[in-house]
């Protein structure tokens, strides 16, 4: 047995943070920790080991806005979750590459909100189908991973306080969840109704926020920790599974247990193969318990204070274990306490005990188990110079698009570097070698080796650019400022996203400094073929596009539209002023001026779309965003969001600040006050509060077209006015459901049967 604390595995700047959770991959390449400062930290497992070991931190993830109480990998090694004291539950997956820091570029592919407080704890069942959460406000929720469903696909309420420990067992066929309330529950995954409810002290006299527990790997019985003995003796109960009746205790830690974790596989033994479970308390102990021995394996004084969690590597030779000191164990078996079995024993015994194999986890990682970020190629030199302040200025280079399946490049600009200039080799327009070389500025470059042929002239008729994405816009210093993903600070030359593509096309403006008329040239190409080129007799600095146009945007305040397939201008140069904004997306095209004033066109129509103004939303915007079907989305300092509503020609509010949880301050959705002004308010003041919210959320849902997020809400919000026999506002939605949606309408029938509630006209 060996023992290992790497001193690399922390998290915090200046301090050790206490480490709440860890998990190893079941593939066996990587563990996953999260802590109290709100992040995710994956490290490579090899590096346990290998001390020559370099680039250990593999990637930080810091998208959750508390503490991190909770990260498990699903049995595929596809995804892994975390919950956190912000309430949300998110699934991870890996994507091939990206322009962060980060050596793996890992996604937040599913942003799960159902409960209304901390997510304690998770549990995967062993299919990876399903996920379950447990939280401070007392109910499990099962989520469907497989068909990346928001809304919950179950919520367990049966506690009557937070839930402090889950687990399925091997087989799915059971989840046992524990609570603060004493009470252990154990629910069918068939039809999720209880099956056994176990009311037994599993509660230690000290303060305990969690029982992290599991099954045996046989599925033959459930360990728990506690119930305390006496003054001196602190114990975890190994329960029968098949009545949940206590077998026997195991007996020996100082201190309250905290976590008990079986290996993932059975040992060798002289008759059947025998489980081992590693148990860790608030005395700072580690111990191994096998079945059949009377004495167990102790490590004593391995951290300075509580063991947080345990993970097993699925070997079953290694365990991960942390600590609220911030710190990380390992400790390696070796075989000295057995041997483990391989997976087809595995399989061979589990089909002797029940009569069919363990689920399979569906899906499975990645190939590209590790990839350092795409880094910036330049064609040219790459030069600096300080400025005032310790700030550099970069001189640009170009980015190519990489060759991804796996989500494309992060939307964050701070990621990609600052630009304020481009000067590209000298390249020839035209056939004499004695016509002056223009200088080429603002490139929007697209590559991709497969790369369509140029259609013939006979076949421009019917030629068309279906391999084109969109254009990743430019924006020019003193002309305009990216709101798509914040604003650079200097306000340089930025390229804010570059957009895969299936063809090397290349889209350039260029100054021309030899013609009184013309000043710049727009030109687009396929490598260095030239298939058309625009003179114009103002001067162009940003570009934005998509296969249905190309638009440009002059010094002068001119904008300029062509088709992208053949060149040829199809408006009519507009003269707009200054411009603020400039986003394209499909046939729309939206400009914001320096005024506010705010012009959104269809191209392809050629006709207005939208004409508004933001002067009326207060503070600076910040965001904005345009959607392929022509809706515009903008955000403003105060955190605010607004979309257009074209029916009723004004801005629609969606997005309200106080749902934004700071890391140093915890916010009610309803009232962001403090809680003395919550504890004096009235019960039906209260109800009203939540009513409230709970109405403006459900318009902003709909406005927005979250339709599963919407009819989950809509349940929720009819239950409420049940509960408060508000009967002239639920009388007032099934109505205008029997109107509008009769599936939503059956979907609160149920809660109207339930409260013996039946209305005239009403019934589906």
């Amino acid at each position: 047995m060996w023992i290992v604390k790497p001193e690399w595995i922390f998290h915090g700047d200046t301090r050790k943070l206490p480490i709440l959770s860890i998990d190893i991959e079941p593939a066996g390449a990587r563990f996953i920790t999260g802590s109290m400062d709100h992040t995710i930290i994956i490290w490579k497992l090899s590096a346990i080991n290998d001390e020559q070991e370099e680039e250990v931190q593999l990637s930080i993830l810091t998208q959750h806005c508390g503490p991190v109480n909770c990260v498990r990998w699903s049995p595929s090694s596809q995804y892994f979750a975390s919950g956190s004291d912000d309430g949300i539950v998110i699934i991870w997956e890996q994507v091939e590459a990206g322009l962060s820091d980060n050596l793996e570029e890992w996604r937040c592919i599913l942003s799960l909100r159902g409960h209304s407080s901390d997510v304690k704890e998770l549990s995967w069942n062993n299919s990876g189908t399903l996920l379950a959460s447990g939280s401070v406000d007392n109910t499990v929720i099962l989520w469907n991973i497989v068909s990346k469903q928001l809304a919950p696909a179950r919520i367990l309420n049966g506690h009557e306080s937070y839930i402090s420990g889950l687990a399925f067992d091997p087989m799915d066929r059971y989840l046992a969840t524990v609570g603060e309330d004493k009470q252990l529950i154990i629910w069918s995954t068939n039809d999720w109704k209880q099956i056994k409810k176990i009311s037994q002290n599993f509660n230690h006299a000290s303060s305990q926020p969690l029982k992290r527990f599991s099954y045996t790997p046989d599925g033959l019985n459930l360990i728990l920790p506690g119930p305390k003995k006496s003054a001196y003796k602190y114990t975890a109960s190994v329960l029968k599974s098949d009545e949940y009746e206590i077998e026997k205790y195991l007996v020996g830690h100082l201190q309250a247990i905290s976590v008990a974790a079986a290996s993932k596989v059975l040992y060798k033994s002289d008759k059947n193969p025998v489980w081992i479970v590693a148990l860790g308390g608030y005395d700072s102990a580690v111990s191994f318990w096998k079945n059949g021995d009377n004495e167990p394996v102790v490590i004593k004084d391995i951290f300075a204070c509580s063991v947080a969690d345990i993970s097993w590597s699925n070997d079953g030779n290694m365990i991960l274990a942390c600590s609220s000191d911030g710190t990380v164990a390992a400790i390696g078996l070796d075989g000295e306490l057995g041997t483990p079995l391989s997976q087809q024993e595995m399989n061979q015994y589990m089909f002797s005990l029940y009569g069919s194999r363990p689920p399979v986890p569906i899906g499975g990682p990645h190939s590209h188990s590790h990839h350092k970020r795409i880094e910036p190629q330049p064609l040219n030199e790459q030069k600096e110079e300080r400025v005032q302040g310790g700030k550099r200025r970069i001189q640009p280079v170009l980015l190519s698009t990489p060759q991804s399946t796996g989500g494309g490049f992060p939307q964050s600009p701070q990621q990609l570097p600052q630009i304020s200039s481009l000067q590209l080799p000298q390249a020839s327009l035209i056939s004499s070698p004695n016509f002056p070389q223009p200088q080429l500025r603002n490139p929007i470059i697209m590559t991709s080796p497969n790369a369509p042929p140029v259609p013939d002239f006979k076949d421009l008729q019917n030629f068309s650019i279906p391999f084109f994405a969109s254009f990743s816009k430019v924006i020019n210093k003193g002309t305009s400022k990216s709101y798509t993903d914040g604003i650079c600070d200097m306000k340089m030359l930025e390229i804010s996203q570059l957009i895969s593509a299936d063809a090397d096309m290349v889209v350039e403006c260029m100054e021309v400094k030899t013609h009184p008329q013309f000043k710049s040239i727009i030109r687009f190409r396929e490598g260095n073929k030239t298939l058309w080129q625009r003179y114009l007799p103002h001067t162009a600095n940003v570009l934005t596009g998509s296969d249905v146009f190309i638009a440009a945007i002059t010094a002068e305040g001119f904008l300029y539209c062509f088709a992208t397939g053949s060149g040829r201008q199809i408006m009519p140069e507009l003269c707009i002023g200054a411009v603020d904004f400039f986003e394209s997306n499909g046939a729309f095209l939206i400009v914001i001026l320096k005024d506010g004033k705010v012009q959104c066109w269809n191209i392809k129509n050629q006709s207005i779309h939208l004409e508004s103004n933001i002067k009326s939303i207060a503070g600076p915007i910040v965001k904005a965003v345009l959607k392929e079907n022509g809706e515009v989305l903008i955000e403003n300092q105060a955190g605010e969001g607004y979309i257009y509503d074209l029916e009723l020609h004004a801005w629609a509010r969606v997005k309200d600040p106080t749902f934004i949880q700071k890391p140093d301050e915890r916010m009610s959705g309803w009232n962001p006050g403090s809680i003395e002004e919550v504890l004096n308010v009235d019960l039906q003041t209260f109800h009203d509060f939540s009513l409230t919210t709970m109405e403006m959320q459900l318009l902003r849902l709909k406005k927005l077209g979250y339709t599963e997020e919407y009819a989950y809400n809509l349940v929720r919000y009819a239950q409420m006015l049940a509960d408060g026999k508000d009967m002239l506002r639920l009388w007032d939605i099934c109505m205008e459901l029997k109107r509008a949606n009769q599936n939503l309408l059956a979907s609160i029938m149920p809660i109207l049967n339930a409260n013996q509630l039946q209305f005239k006209g009403i019934n589906c």
